[in-house]
Parts: C-alpha cells; structure tokens; sequence
C-alpha cells in the first residue's frame, strides 16, 4: 500500500513535497518526504535534497528561529553541538546535515561496549557544558541507560 505524503500547513505558506525553498546561501532544497509534524503545531522536519545530496530541514516558529539562530551564531566554532549549515528565511527553517541514523536507532541493532557507552555520554556532557559556557539550558536531553534504552529528561 503507497502511503501518501501529508501536507504540512503553516501560517504563511505551504510546504509539499517537490517544492524547492531558496535559502540564505543561495542553495535550492527541494522537499523530499515528511519526516515528523510537530504534534503541537503547524512545523515539521523534512528530508530535502540538492545535487543529489540529502539534508535536514527543521522549520520552527519565528520566535524561536530568532533565539536558535542567536544561539548558534555563539557557537559557530562548536565540534560538540549539531550545527545548521543553512537557513531559509520563509518558512524559517534551519537546514542540518542528513546522519542517515540517530543513536537511539543505532543502539536497537547495535551493541555498545561499555567503554562505547562512556564515551558517548562524556561527549553529550562536554557539548551540554558547551551550551552552559553561553547561558543556554537545552530542555531535550537523553540519558543512555543501557546498551538500547534511552530516557528523554
């Protein structure tokens, strides 16, 4: 059965699926699939592609655009924190690298020794401190509390 892609409605504009966003760059995305609609409003992450490379777009409220990208201009030089590569001012969205997979995916097929598991929470506490050194507390952390269970604070 073909699932059919939902067309997520925002307050000024439309995103579909094939629709190309210009953004600050100057680079075309084009909107591949929906990856999740934020169930408390009208944004959502999409999958987008130019030259036949995948990213990730994030659209957010205006307000929250106006501090994230407050926040990430602080942080420019960051190897810790996740970092856009772009932005597109209408609808306002970030545009991140595509990983492909995330931990918590990773973790379900994969067994972390536990020196893995170390590592990987010390490098998640440096880039929280990373965050604290600028005055910004992130609300969605996750706790690694075995090899393929994770609890989101």
């Amino acid at each position: 059965m073909k699932r059919t892609m939902p067309r997520l409605t925002m307050a000024a504009s439309s995103i579909t699926i094939g629709q190309s966003l210009r953004a600050r760059s100057g680079t075309n995305y084009a909107i591949s699939r929906l990856i999740q609609q934020r169930p408390d409003g009208p944004h959502g992450v999409f999958e987008v592609t130019t030259d036949d490379r995948k990213y990730v777009l994030k659209t957010i409220s205006r307000s929250q655009f106006d501090r994230e990208e407050t926040i990430w201009r602080r942080l420019h030089k960051s190897t810790l924190n996740r970092l856009p590569l772009d932005a597109v001012d209408e609808p306002k969205a970030f545009v991140y690298e595509h990983l492909g997979e995330d931990l918590q995916s990773l973790s379900k097929r994969a067994k972390f020794t536990r020196k893995q598991i170390k590592e990987i929470s010390r490098t998640i506490l440096e880039a929280i401190a990373e965050l604290h050194e600028i005055d910004y507390l992130h609300g969605g952390i996750f706790y690694i509390v075995s090899d393929s269970e994770f609890i989101r604070f």
